[in-house]
């Protein structure tokens, strides 16, 4: 059954789930974001940019959070969960 299946769909045998967060009444200022799969490897949208998932809750999680911290006006509510994943 497996093999019918589009190739997106056995990304990692695993389930995404998203929470783009939207704030307000569906704000457009740059904020929504979005699940985006593209030749099976699955992205997110975060602010008109397109970021790797993360393969892994270690390294690949803080390096995705960064990039996306790095997106944000300063400061980043994403700093505070990198913090407490780097102990920093």
């Amino acid at each position: 059954m497996e093999r019918n299946f589009p190739k997106a769909l056995r990304w990692y045998r695993q389930v995404l789930l998203i929470d783009v967060g939207l704030p307000r009444v569906y704000d457009n200022n740059g904020k929504l974001a979005a699940l985006l799969i593209e030749n099976g490897r699955p992205y997110a949208l975060h602010r008109g940019h397109k970021l790797e998932l993360p393969r892994d809750s270690g390294q690949d999680l803080i390096r995705y959070l960064k990039e996306a911290a790095a997106l944000d006006p300063k400061p980043s509510p994403l700093e505070g969960r990198i913090s407490a994943l780097t102990g920093r």
